[in-house]
């Protein structure tokens, strides 16, 4: 009962009210059934490409793709109902709004000095959000950030797919709805669409390439083989055998590394940050946050590795990526804790995703320091693999 202010409290309580008074379980539960089934049909239908029946499994299965999306479509479709409930109870649109910039958005002003100690209620789609905010803190009143935001999630590509593939809809959808008012759809610009497609491209690039040199081999191989026996005669046959399309794909390692990791750290606050619309969840921007550690990033895991900072313009969550998942348990379970009301400089990148995180390159504290060394790994393997090739080839 920690997270939210009064106001705020009963709004988010009146939301998952208006999910019961919906029948929401009972009707999400019913059309949930119907991918299941047509799941079911495919399998039975499919395990003789030679019955005619096959035809059948496979109409079924494009059905069951399709009917997964219109289930999320439904759910998103409840969630307003369920806004629209709670506006009703608590007679106004501002407490829940206002409930969803801290939670989504991380947007706040810290009131005390409070850590955090439990997450929020499944106000929005918990697995993207955290629910990291408390009562202590309230929804900051800028206008010009609000309005950032909310446009990152309204013309973005990245926020239509984010949505497409969520069970609740864009928080600025929600919140427009909330305040009664039309969203603007100013369409894509064509500089969004170039930035989109690039980093994409450059994203899946070295899987592309690394598909289209041996692809070839492998369906050679598999004729006299079995699948994974082909991809290892077809990755030898492509890399080893002729090493310089491993350099190749050394090459677009390193480019998607640059692309992703760039350099050029400056001093930024968290609100600065958080009114950059070219965010994405590919290309990090490069920065350095000073703030104090306020809590878990899931509050009440405890071993949850991932932090949440302040710095007095917002509060952000802080991405503690390792290479291997048990180095992060053990920071989470042994190291976190202690971090928590301490002053940090954060060096990272800055991302974009459903809700703004910040990427930790490392954590200086006193004279601590804390290194993440995911950016390292990325940097020397496609150092390695290109430098293999070029080995390989002259000898």
């Amino acid at each position: 009962m920690d997270v939210l202010n009064k106001e705020e409290l009963e709004a988010v309580v009146a939301h998952e009210l208006g999910h019961i008074k919906n029948h929401d379980f009972i009707l999400m539960t019913i059309v949930s059934v119907i991918p299941m089934i047509l799941y079911q049909i495919y399998a039975y239908t499919c395990r003789n490409r030679n019955n005619p029946t096959y035809i059948i499994g496979l109409m079924a299965y494009g059905a069951y793709i399709f009917s997964q999306y219109a289930v999320l479509f439904y759910s998103r479709i409840r969630e307003y109902y369920a806004d629209d409930f709670s506006m009703r109870i608590s007679n106004s649109n501002d407490a829940l709004s206002s409930a969803l910039i801290k939670i989504a958005y991380g947007y706040t002003k810290l009131e005390n000095k409070k850590t955090v100690k439990a997450n929020a209620l499944g106000v929005i789609n918990n697995l993207h959000s955290q629910g990291f905010v408390l009562s202590n803190y309230k929804a900051a009143e800028n206008g010009e950030v609000i309005e950032k935001l909310i446009a990152w999630d309204t013309r973005s590509i990245w926020g239509k797919l984010y949505e497409l593939n969520s069970t609740h809809p864009l928080t600025a959808k929600r919140i427009m709805a909330m305040k009664g008012k039309y969203i603007e759809n100013k369409g894509l610009c064509f500089k969004s669409i170039i930035s989109f497609i690039t980093e994409v491209i450059v994203n899946y690039l070295p899987y592309g390439i690394c598909l289209a040199i041996a692809l070839s081999d492998i369906i050679e191989s598999l004729v006299w083989n079995e699948f994974f026996t082909s991809l290892i005669i077809g990755a030898y046959k492509s890399f080893i055998k002729n090493p310089i399309n491993l350099s190749i794909l050394g090459l677009t390692l390193l480019i998607r590394h640059y692309f992703i990791y760039r350099k050029k750290h400056e001093s930024n606050t968290i609100k600065e940050l958080l009114m950059r619309e070219d965010a994405s969840p590919i290309k990090g921007i490069p920065a350095v946050l000073e703030g104090t550690i306020v809590g878990r990033g899931v509050p009440g895991l405890f071993y949850s590795d991932d932090l949440v900072l302040d710095d007095d313009t917002g509060i952000m969550i802080l991405d503690y990526k390792q290479p291997i998942k048990i180095l992060e348990f053990l920071f989470g379970t042994f190291m976190a804790e202690e971090l928590i009301g301490k002053k940090v400089k954060v060096i990272g990148w800055y991302k974009r995703g459903s809700r703004p995180y910040f990427v930790c390159k490392s954590m200086i504290m006193d004279d601590k320091k804390i290194n993440c060394y995911s950016y390292l790994v990325s940097k020397i393997l496609a150092y390695g693999v290109f430098v293999a090739g070029l080995i390989i080839y002259v000898i």
